[in-house]
């Protein structure tokens, strides 16, 4: 998973289909978790889910005095898949 700026309050995450999977891939679940910059104190814990099709997401509304740390997962019929590697990103400046 990786993280790339797309404006001063948003970013792109953007991920590869695993290489393997138990059974057919029906959607991935991105996770973000937001903390206070300063205090690390998590604010709270957010879960898109997306179709199995999207291979990214755009994180809308970044603010300047948070820290973001995000993970995906895929389900199949079977279950949700352990988690990708992490990335963490804050955002550039308040828009």
């Amino acid at each position: 998973m990786k993280a790339v700026s797309a404006s001063p309050t948003s970013a792109i995450l953007s991920w590869l289909p695993p290489h393997r999977t138990n059974g057919r891939l029906v959607k991935f679940h991105v996770y973000l978790r937001i903390s206070e910059l300063n205090s690390g104190g998590v604010v709270r814990t957010v879960k898109r889910t997306l179709p199995s099709r999207s291979v990214s997401y755009e994180v809308p509304e970044l603010k300047n005095r948070e820290a973001y740390e995000a993970w995906v997962t895929g389900e199949t019929s079977v279950g949700e898949g352990p988690p990708s590697l992490a990335v963490r990103f804050v955002a550039t400046a308040e828009g």
